[in-house]
């Protein structure tokens, strides 16, 4: 292999700890088995993808893969108007220049739309034309439609399953559930009325498989719901199964999450100007209510490959959650210390531990012409909240168009864990003993 500088080793030592029964102090209790060893993961390959990536989408992890970076968005340094879709394993162009356009990808990037301003129709109205493609340049479908200066009030999410797509509208509630060439299968009289307001909101997600989408809305008084929150669960055909109600007047942006086999799905609201009114809540494909959690958010949410825990966090705060009982196995309050927040996570089962980036992030101001990615680790814990390992990582200072995303993942099979910090993807590989 080329050279990639010093080689960087870090050690988990996972206690001697097996699991017959359960652990009789803690809050409540990891089922698994701490295995026996001394694991060394050493750092393998370091690629560098330079200046100018605005998002970046990863492949899916494999057996003997973590999540790898597989294409990105890249602006010319020279116009940032101007973006490509850039192979990230070639670092060739996998499409065309798209200027002046909004381009976003499905999740694990196996389709994606371009969004671009038409003209103005009058004092209040804008044309619009979105066009999707499956990647890296596969044109499927398009249309134009109309929409309002005040307020982007369209967003389109699209199946990795199928190409499915649905797209709502923040304006009338109206949402429209189509196939993969445009056909319009079902739309959905969300509001109550049609009126203008800021503050109604709607996002969802496609499950892995296609079959479902999981929509979160607000609405402030305009929608058929006590608090103006609801949480719903469609077919991808548009049917609705079940809706439920929390507590709660105010959703995130995509702040909901389902497990890969479909069996759990995690949702966060919350009340303005009050940390005690965050919740985050576990329910089944069935609409029954599992467990509310208090007092944390859901910026990362990982499943475990059996789909068994799943490992939440909210700026420096943390959960591991059992998902069929939906006990706590353990969690933190304030996780990091200083002004660090948890950035991105991982869950392994099969050796019981959690792999969490931790770092702070500082957005380019006037005065601080730069992104600034400090303080960062990586931790490694175990089921019952024990570090393991610890290793720090180099402060970054990007050029402000450029994301701050961190991302970091194991494979399936545990033996590799993937990187992607600034604009770098490192890749760590277990060692034989």
């Amino acid at each position: 292999m080329k050279n990639i500088g010093k080689a960087v080793i870090f050690k988990l030592l996972l206690s001697v700890l097996i699991f017959s029964n359960t652990y009789g102090q803690m809050k409540t209790k990891y089922e698994g088995t701490l295995i026996e060893s001394k694991v060394d993961y050493k750092l393998v390959n370091v690629k560098d993808f330079g200046e100018g990536i605005r998002k970046i989408n990863f492949k899916p992890s494999s057996d003997n893969s973590p999540r790898e970076p597989q294409y990105f968005l890249k602006y010319d340094i020279s116009d940032r108007k101007k973006c490509n879709i850039i192979d990230a394993q070639s670092l060739s162009f996998a499409s065309e220049d798209f200027k002046n356009m909004d381009l976003l990808f499905s999740p694990e990037c196996n389709y994606y739309y371009t969004r671009e301003n038409l003209g103005k129709v009058d004092d209040y109205t804008i044309k619009a034309r979105v066009k999707f493609y499956k990647t890296p340049n596969i044109f499927l479908w398009e249309k134009e439609y109309d929409t309002s200066y005040e307020m982007e009030p369209d967003c389109f999410y699209i199946s990795d399953y199928n190409g499915y797509v649905v797209e709502t509208n923040t304006h009338t509630g109206i949402t429209k559930f189509y196939n993969e060439n445009g056909e319009l299968l079902n739309d959905v009289d969300l509001f109550e009325k049609d009126i203008f307001e800021r503050e109604k909101g709607i996002s969802g997600i496609y499950s892995a498989d296609g079959n479902y989408f999981i929509l979160q809305l607000q609405g402030v008084g305009s929608i058929n719901y006590s608090n103006g929150t609801a949480l719903i669960l469609f077919k991808s055909t548009g049917e609705l199964l079940w809706k439920f109600e929390p507590e709660e007047s105010r959703t995130g942006y995509k702040n909901v999450a389902i497990s890969n086999d479909n069996s759990f799905i995690l949702s966060f609201f919350f009340n303005w100007g009050d940390f005690s009114g965050h919740s985050v809540y576990l329910h089944n494909v069935n609409g029954t209510l599992i467990r509310k959690y208090n007092k944390i958010g859901l910026s990362h949410v990982t499943f475990s490959a059996n789909n068994k825990y799943a490992a939440i966090s909210f700026a420096n705060r943390f959960k591991l959650i059992n998902l069929e009982t939906g006990d706590e196995v353990w969690g933190r309050t304030r996780y990091c210390t200083g002004r660090r927040n948890v950035l991105d996570l991982d869950i392994s089962e099969e050796l019981g531990i959690v792999i969490l980036a931790v770092g702070e992030v500082s957005i380019a101001t006037r005065e601080q012409k730069y992104n600034v990615i400090s303080n960062s680790r990586i931790k490694i814990v175990d089921f019952t909240g024990k570090t393991i390992s610890e290793v720090e990582l180099p402060d970054i200072k990007n050029d402000p168009i450029r994301s701050t995303r961190t991302f970091v993942s194991l494979s399936e099979n545990s033996k590799k864990i993937g990187l992607f910090y600034g604009s770098k993807y490192y890749l760590y590989e277990l060692q034989n003993k």
